[in-house]
């Protein structure tokens, strides 16, 4: 019981900070062409 309760766990914590790393690497790319405008792709 304990095993498999420790598995789960570690597995909810790889994904959570999978989805971390995610947000992490999308968010500026979203937002960096509204900061720096459409200058920084040129």
């Amino acid at each position: 019981m304990s095993y498999n309760f420790m598995s789960i766990t570690i597995k909810k914590a790889s994904l959570y900070y999978l989805v971390l790393v995610l947000v992490a690497i999308i968010i500026p790319i979203i937002h960096y062409p509204r900061i720096y405008g459409v200058d920084a792709f040129q």
